[in-house]
């Protein structure tokens, strides 16, 4: 499944994966600004705090990482990142500027997943984007240039299952409701995490959770929430006064104010001004991709709707 996700004339597309790899790969998000005249303000891209373990492929041209919290500030020195990297969960947004035309492309792996095919702790590298030379094996490498190397992304997503699905079947030990939303994701992780070993403590289950995916419980949570507020504001998109209390309400805050706070702590923006920047701002491309996708939308309605039952 492709979403596009329009402001400019660039391809931005989101590609879901098979119902057998949703909880190894969250989505392969794919940006290609070839050809478009855009200014200096739209070759920025805005990331909000991530959960997940991207791998960034970037076929042509180049990211330059904006330091954290220098988001509007676009005189500091900027850093140049690998064309094969690794984007590591983030407890902040981050922002990153393309000089020219860039066409990259993002495999975006569950973290606890990506400690299981790789042996690499994702806490280990909280915060940081690293080249994956030198981080990855001889095999893992190999194909990493593969698929920079293919010559449309169409087969890159085919060599992205072909090395990943044999590969996930030996750790494969997950819940059959499988999806895309991380609301979901975080439910498993704290079953799963209760039940897999001796120690079943609240203190044991959160060290535990951590471990595999580099943040605390509650952090989880919070991003799980954050992320309801997203589909909320795609379905909302059209209307001209957007009820804050009543999204503050279906996406489990205590009220709109603890709402205001996390949001802005994990985007860098109020909930208004970030309403306002997905409608309209280029940059703002990967939450309109990830918030307007017609899966999410619909699970998440699904989701709602089964929360609203009486018990």
């Amino acid at each position: 499944m492709v979403v596009h996700a329009p402001i400019s004339n660039a391809r931005n597309e989101l590609w879901l994966p098979p119902p057998a790899m949703a909880s190894c790969i969250r989505a392969i998000m794919m940006r290609d600004t070839s050809g478009v005249p855009l200014s200096k303000e739209q070759r920025f891209n805005r990331f909000p705090v991530n959960p997940g373990c991207i791998l960034l492929w970037t076929v042509r041209g180049e990211f330059q990482l904006l330091a954290p919290g220098e988001q509007e500030d676009r005189s500091r020195t900027r850093t140049v990142v690998p064309a094969l990297s690794l984007w590591a969960p983030s407890t902040r947004p981050h922002s990153a500027w393309n000089p020219a035309a860039c066409h990259s492309f993002a495999l975006v792996l569950l973290p606890d997943a990506f400690a299981a095919l790789t042996g690499i702790t994702p806490l280990d590298y909280l915060n940081r984007v690293v080249p994956l030379e030198g981080l990855l094996d001889a095999e893992w490498m190999s194909w990493c240039q593969a698929v920079q190397q293919a010559p449309d992304d169409k087969t890159r997503i085919e060599l992205v299952l072909r090395f990943l699905q044999p590969r996930w079947q030996h750790h494969k030990q997950r819940n059959k409701n499988e999806n895309w939303i991380l609301k979901d994701w975080v439910q498993y992780l704290t079953t799963h995490a209760a039940t897999s070993s001796l120690g079943k403590s609240v203190r044991q289950v959160e060290r535990r959770i951590k471990s595999w995916t580099g943040r605390p419980l509650r952090e989880l949570r919070g991003i799980g929430r954050a992320e309801q507020v997203l589909f909320e504001l795609a379905i909302s998109s059209l209307e001209e006064n957007t009820n804050w209390s009543d999204i503050a309400s279906k996406s489990g805050y205590a009220d709109q104010s603890h709402l205001c706070r996390q949001v802005k702590a994990l985007t860098g923006y109020s909930p208004e001004a970030l309403r306002g920047h997905i409608i309209s701002h280029e940059a703002f491309w990967p939450y309109r991709m990830w918030g307007f996708c017609h899966q999410h939308q619909h699970h998440y309605r699904q989701q709602t709707a089964k929360d609203a039952l009486p018990e």
